[in-house]
């Protein structure tokens, strides 16, 4: 949906870049919950078996 938005629409440079910043923000995030998760997960795992 957004890619076919972003073909539409390509003079929007300030919305791409909106876009694009938007994007590796949401993809730092999605990083540190799944880095947590696991953290997580190791930890319990570690409390389960000791």
């Amino acid at each position: 949906m957004v890619r076919s938005i972003q073909r539409r629409e390509p003079t929007h440079n300030g919305r791409l870049l909106q876009f694009q910043v938007s994007h590796s923000v949401l993809l730092q995030a999605l990083f540190a919950a799944h880095s947590l998760a696991v953290s997580i997960h190791v930890s319990l795992s570690g409390f389960s078996s000791g």
